[in-house]
């Protein structure tokens, strides 16, 4: 996918019967003595699904909306959050297939269009994913949720100005929706404008001061802006939330190099590599490092990593131009800078074509 986009599942607008959210293991227990006396209460099978959701007890929620799909397979509601649990454990083919019925048993139930174009952006079919978009808000043209949802999809397909627009509605229908804030603020990011996209980051955080992905998008925002103390923390809290995400340590470690950390920003490094060791960019980060260290055999093994992984990276023959110099390997380096500078120019024309 083109970007990191948030995309939520409207849970809460499915039915009443998920007011349950709230209710624990007792209410459980409960709901289960009614069902051994009325084992063929559909009502309260579903209930029991919704309350198993609440307990982040998916496998167990999918089995029992299965169960109450077998006593009655025409209620749309059902299939929708059987869809549901079937996307949250990776069954993609069957997630669809359920979601189109529940669409097809009920065509006005947008909420249920809404989660088939998560699931279809989710598969990399952006154009569907718009459709189903499109048709949820030609149902309920105020859902932030479909707006939310159409504008990752616009993104997708390359309709960035669009895109903008549909988060930029999102969040004018719904002020407290943390994730289209955040949608807002990579939209932002993307135009260069980190003046308001840390203005939408900082709302989404507001709301939810655990979302990992807005930290993330708010340090990236302050390193553009060159705020990189600021950054570092931002990075740190993102890090907190979610110690693994491979470019928040790319991210942080650049912010640090910035500052002349280089130490730290080689451990930052090397903590993005054990998350995802085929970035190219970190291996390129990583070399300038060990060239400003005079560590240049390391920096040039960094490099040679960076162009393996990505032979049309300009900056990673850049940078074996550099070390190989450096190194005394001068007909090398000549042939790594002539690869570099046709990379780069073959990417400048590029860009001025698009």
């Amino acid at each position: 996918m083109s970007q990191d986009i948030g995309l939520p599942w409207r849970d809460d607008d499915l039915t009443t019967a998920l007011e349950t959210q709230q209710q624990d293991a007792a209410s459980l227990e409960a709901l289960d003595q009614r069902l051994a006396q009325n084992p063929a209460d559909v009502a309260s099978w579903r209930r029991r699904g919704s309350i198993l959701v609440a307990l982040n007890r998916y496998d167990e929620a999918l089995e029992t909306f299965s169960h109450a799909l077998s006593l009655d397979a025409e209620d749309a509601w059902t299939w929708a959050n059987y869809a549901d649990m079937l996307e949250k454990l990776q069954r993609a083919d069957q997630a669809l297939e359920a979601y189109r019925r529940a669409t097809t048993l009920r065509p006005r139930f947008a909420v249920a269009w809404e989660h088939l174009s998560v699931a279809f952006r989710r598969r990399e079919r952006y154009r569907e994913a718009l459709a189903a978009a499109d048709r949820a808000l030609a149902l309920e043209p105020t859902s932030a949720y479909a707006w939310n949802a159409r504008g990752a999809a616009l993104l997708d397909l390359h309709r960035r100005a669009e895109a903008f627009k549909a988060w930029k509605r999102a969040v004018v229908l719904d002020p407290d929706f943390a994730i289209a804030w955040f949608n807002l603020g990579e939209a932002y990011r993307g135009r260069r404008r980190n003046r308001k996209a840390l203005s939408a980051y900082h709302r989404a955080l507001t709301l939810d001061p655990h979302y990992a992905r807005a930290w993330l998008g708010q340090a990236e925002a302050l390193s553009a802006r060159r705020h990189f103390d600021e950054a570092i923390v931002s990075f740190d809290q993102a890090l907190q939330l979610e110690g693994k995400l491979a470019r928040a340590w790319h991210g942080k470690g650049s912010a640090l190099q910035k500052r002349g950390r280089y130490d730290a920003a080689l451990e930052a490094f090397a903590r993005a590599r054990a998350s995802d060791a085929q970035n190219p960019e970190v291996w390129n980060s990583q070399g300038a490092v060990l060239l400003r260290l005079h560590r240049d055999q390391e920096a040039l093994d960094s490099y040679e990593r960076a162009a393996e992984l990505a032979p049309d990276n300009g900056d990673a023959w850049a940078g074996q131009y550099r070390a190989l110099i450096r190194l005394g390997h001068d007909a090398e380096a000549y042939e790594a800078a002539k690869r570099a500078t046709r990379l780069n120019i073959a990417e400048a024309l590029h860009r001025n074509r698009h």
